[in-house]
């Protein structure tokens, strides 16, 4: 630990969920907080996020030095987007106008912004010019995990002190900008699995109803922008070929559609809702083959998982890191009758099992990371 990082006291992350949610950002979120106060990043780290149904509003952990606040309407938890979501995110656009004297009043000396607030029209952007003109020794950071800000808001993002990029399609997205690619830093993402013994394996697969059955396992949730539509045709051409496979999905439901409903139907789909992160890590390691064909990830956190469980996958193309290490693994097909042949011969062990570097993502390397920022500004 540096001399510079141990004169920070306290960093607060802004983050749209955490505990007791579940999902990708939540287990980063999670990861980060307990890995940077081990290594003495900081004296505390709180988190400024949104309520959650039976959560209190204000929790300490970790002996006082994990804080979580949760400030702002039940939002991005909801499964389904609706009117009354629109409501809320203004009613939480509003709130965020006092986010200055929160943060004033809890001594903060390095904010953390998620990239997923800026990626929409937003006060924060007003907030965050506020805290550069009004306190110009808080150092302010943008973690960006995915690839959604406009092309037109690059240039904002000058206001940051350092721009953390977790994989080469963000960096690549940023580049355009010279002043605001010389403030990015690229992290890749924090990821810890635990591969499930036998005996646990076997009980969670009989729990889902899914332990005498070969199958597909997808962890990305149902949305359409995941590739839901195109895996759901891809499991019908494998069972086509003679193979009786099953689909099972879990995690946020934001999509249904009438293939879903038929595949229901016919007994071949099981869609299990969102569910403990050990489970679903076993179940990815259970599977026939893990697939993930979403066209929307930077860096997949659940194939990522998936192949620290010991999973076989089937990659989304659109990643420059799988596509440089494991390109026999990627879902470059177009036709379904292609991809379905490429599945079916890395489930039987014809194609090379993937080649990525995973330990790149492993606590320790990632925290170096972070652990450098936070001394390049302390």
């Amino acid at each position: 630990m540096s001399e510079k990082i141990g004169k920070l006291n306290t960093i607060c992350y802004l983050s749209p969920v955490f505990t007791p949610a579940i999902g990708g950002g939540v287990e980063y979120l999670e990861l980060l907080s307990r890995y940077l106060l081990a290594e003495g990043a900081c004296d505390k780290f709180i988190i400024v996020t949104e309520a959650f149904p039976g959560a209190p509003k204000s929790e300490l952990r970790s002996g006082g030095r994990l804080q979580i606040l949760r400030k702002y309407p039940f939002r991005a938890g909801r499964d389904v987007k609706n009117f009354s979501s629109y409501l809320l995110y203004f009613w939480q656009n509003l709130k965020f106008i006092g986010l200055p004297f929160l943060l004033g009043r809890l001594s903060i000396d390095v904010l953390m912004v998620h990239g997923s607030f800026l990626n929409n029209p937003s006060s924060l952007w007003f907030v965050l010019r506020l805290f550069r003109y009004f306190s110009p020794n808080m150092r302010i950071i943008a973690d960006l995990r995915d690839p959604k800000l406009p092309l037109r808001k690059i240039s904002s993002l000058k206001l940051f002190d350092v721009i953390i990029s977790c994989s080469e399609n963000i960096t690549n997205r940023l580049s355009g900008d010279p002043d605001v690619f010389l403030k990015v830093r690229e992290i890749p993402i924090i990821v810890e699995v635990s591969p499930p013994s036998r005996n646990d394996l076997d009980i969670i697969k009989k729990r889902y109803s899914v332990g005498t059955c070969l199958y597909v396992f997808n962890g990305s949730g149902l949305k359409k922008e995941k590739g839901v539509d195109r895996l759901i045709d891809l499991v019908a051409k494998i069972r086509q070929k003679g193979y009786n496979i099953n689909l099972v999905i879990v995690g946020k439901r934001r999509y249904w559609g009438k293939r879903l409903e038929q595949a229901t139907q016919e007994g071949w789909f099981h869609y299990l809702g969102q569910i403990d992160h050990y489970e679903s890590m076993a179940l990815a390691a259970g599977s026939w083959l893990d697939v993930n064909l979403s066209g929307v990830d930077s860096m997949p956190r659940h194939s990522l998982e998936a192949l620290l469980s010991g999973a076989k996958v089937l990659l989304p193309e659109g990643v420059p890191e799988f596509e440089k290490e494991c390109p026999d693994c990627i879902a470059f097909e177009k036709s379904i009758e292609d991809l379905a042949n490429k599945a079916i011969r890395i489930a039987n062990g014809e194609l090379c099992s993937c080649r990525y570097d995973v330990k790149r993502h492993q606590p320790m390397s990632v925290i170096d990371g972070y652990m450098n920022v936070l001394e390049e500004i302390a």
